[in-house]
């Protein structure tokens, strides 16, 4: 086995990685979805985080920063979740019989 083909096998499992990520964050969106009824809001969100992740433009560069290069990925992902989390939040709140009580006015 040469150089060349260590760098292959290398490449090769990191797309394969990319990849498995990507799977699985298309079956979470599509759970999601169709589990709690998301709005369409919440859908293009989650639809605009996956394009942003597979895109090769990036606010902060992989190929510059290596691994580090992640971290604008992570918080998107992370800033999508926590407002998919919150309209669901609303949702169930509107929906749910007995759902959040309000304070007694005084």
């Amino acid at each position: 086995m040469g150089d060349g083909d260590t760098a292959t096998t290398i490449v090769l499992g990191f797309i394969a990685l990319i990849l498995l990520i990507f799977l699985v964050l298309v079956a979470v969106a599509i759970f999601v979805i169709y589990r709690y009824r998301l709005p369409l809001r919440g859908i293009a969100a989650m639809a605009g985080a996956l394009v942003y992740l597979v895109s090769p433009v990036d606010a902060v560069p992989e190929v510059v920063l290596g691994p580090l290069g992640l971290v604008d990925d992570v918080g998107v992902v992370g800033a999508v979740g926590i407002f998919v989390y919150r309209l669901i939040q609303a949702r169930r709140g509107l929906v749910e019989p007995g759902g959040p009580t309000r304070p007694a006015k005084r």
